[in-house]
């Protein structure tokens, strides 16, 4: 049995292989310094995969399906507000082209609504192609990235724990 003297110390974690330092905890900088733009920064070559001339033109089509669907969006209260500013309008003479104008403007909200709503499934089905590859390759990358790591990584660590992570990881992905 070793005596205490007798062991060898590092100020490193696990010093004889660096893949195999323990993680450490994350201070305040680190966590603000982790944010949307840092995330979208590392998945962007998977989003607008270079060489895949067809997923780029699906990911511009998306962009533009957005910007027209929030535009939308943006619409449809000001439908709300000319179809009740037209029946708050009074006069006897005027009645019956004022309930005209606002069925049309309430007719009009609901069509723009649908517009909206088509346009975001649309921009989903679009965008599910992009996706599925992002994720393909993202779970590939990792998976060649795992099995580059040292066996002593994978003897002392619990692999089939690592497995789960990383599958929660791309469940994260797909759904981001």
């Amino acid at each position: 049995m070793l005596k205490p003297d007798q062991v060898e110390t590092s100020d490193e974690p696990n010093a004889l292989d660096p893949e195999d330092a323990a993680p450490q905890p994350i201070n305040e900088q680190q966590l603000s310094e982790s944010s949307l733009f840092k995330t979208i920064r590392h998945l962007w070559p998977y989003i607008w995969p270079r060489g895949r001339r067809d997923l780029e033109l699906r990911v511009a089509a998306v962009f533009a399906l957005l910007v027209v669907s929030k535009l939308f969006n943006a619409a449809t209260p000001y439908a709300f507000k000319w179809a009740t500013d037209a029946l708050a309008e009074g006069g006897a003479g005027v009645a019956g082209k004022l309930a005209t104008a606002a069925v049309f403007f309430t007719l009009m909200m609901g069509a723009i609504r649908i517009a909206s709503v088509v346009l975001m499934q649309l921009r989903d089905g679009v965008f599910a192609a992009v996706a599925m590859h992002a994720v393909r390759r993202l779970a590939t990358d990792l998976f060649v990235h795992m099995h580059e790591l040292s066996l002593r990584f994978h003897i002392g660590r619990k692999t089939g724990g690592l497995t789960r992570v990383l599958e929660r990881g791309r469940n994260g992905i797909e759904t981001l």
